[in-house]
C-alpha cells in the first residue's frame, strides 16, 4: 500500500519497507494473528520509514482526539490527487484517501462521558455516537493493520 503522500510525489516509495508490512498481513489472503510475524530487524527498518508502528493505548477520548487533529492537517488536494491518479493507473490503494478525508470531516467532535453508551458483557463501553469499545484500561491498538 502507498501513503497519501507517496501518491503525489511528496515523499520517495521503499520496496523494502512495503514488502516488510505487506508480509506481515498477507499471504495469498489474510494471515491470521498467530501467523503474522514480523523479525525485529524488519520491523525496525519499516518503523524506521514509517511503514510500520509501535502499538498504542488509545481512550475513546484520545483516540477522537486524535482524528480531530489529523483531520485539521489534511490536506483535501493531496487526497483529492491520489484519487485521480488512481482512475488513470489503476492504482486501488489511492483511493481510500478520499474516503477516509471525508469520513474524518463528518466525524463529530465528543467524547464518552458526554454520549450515550452501552455496557458490553466485557466491562467495556460502547459509544452510541461512534462505536468505539473503551475498557478501564485501554487495550493496545496494532496501527499497522490499517496502514496495511
Amino acid at each position: 500500500m502507498q501513503t497519501m503522500l507517496e501518491a503525489v510525489g511528496l515523499v520517495m516509495h521503499d520496496k523494502r519497507a512495503r514488502d516488510i508490512l505487506l508480509g506481515a498481513f498477507w499471504k495469498d489472503g489474510w494471515k491470521r494473528d498467530s501467523e503474522r510475524s514480523v523479525s525485529a530487524d524488519d520491523f525496525a527498518y519499516a518503523k524506521d520509514k514509517r511503514y510500520m508502528f509501535d502499538p498504542v493505548a488509545l481512550s475513546h477520548d484520545d483516540a477522537v482526539a486524535r482524528l480531530i487533529d489529523e483531520r485539521e492537517r489534511a490536506d483535501l488536494a493531496a487526497a483529492s490527487n491520489a484519487f485521480l491518479a488512481s482512475l488513470s493507473n489503476r492504482r486501488l490503494d489511492l483511493r481510500s484517501a478520499l474516503g477516509s478525508y471525508a469520513f474524518a470531516l463528518n466525524f463529530p467532535r465528543h467524547k464518552i462521558a458526554l454520549t450515550s453508551s452501552a455496557t458490553v458483557p466485557s466491562g467495556a463501553r460502547r459509544c452510541d455516537c461512534c462505536g468505539f469499545y473503551e475498557s478501564e484500561n485501554p487495550a493496545q491498538i496494532d496501527l499497522n493493520v490499517f496502514e496495511f
